[in-house]
């Protein structure tokens, strides 16, 4: 291999991997105040939580599924160039994530802030 190569190659390989989902756990949540949950009783932010929760969860699952896809993407990329062609592209959910986060965040903080228990 060539040196122009070699930089060429170097240079395609960070690109695909800048284009990559993150993975969940590198995911910083979004601020979110938790002022709007203010009128929340002790009963609703636990059943908030629980539904936060589980959104956090679930869009963490295709995150994480995007992520692994776009690894695969970038092997396939770098060594089987034919077969990445069959890859299909994933949508980078990180920004829902991130507000997810952050609601989570927000409810546990006036769940906390009211004394309430668990």
């Amino acid at each position: 291999m060539t040196m122009r190569t070699i930089t060429l190659t170097a240079l395609a390989a960070t690109t695909l991997v800048n284009a990559c989902a993150a993975y969940p756990g590198s995911v910083a949540p979004a601020y979110v105040s938790p002022n709007q949950y203010a009128n929340y009783s002790c009963e609703q932010l636990v059943d908030e939580r629980a539904r936060v929760t589980a959104e956090v969860n679930r869009v963490s699952d295709v995150q994480r599924s995007n992520a692994n896809g776009d690894t695969a993407f970038v092997v396939g990329s770098l060594f089987l160039w034919p077969v990445a062609f069959g890859l299909a592209a994933t949508h980078d959910h990180a920004p829902e994530l991130a507000q997810d986060k952050g609601m989570q965040q927000a409810v546990q903080s006036e769940i906390v802030a009211k004394r309430c228990q668990p």
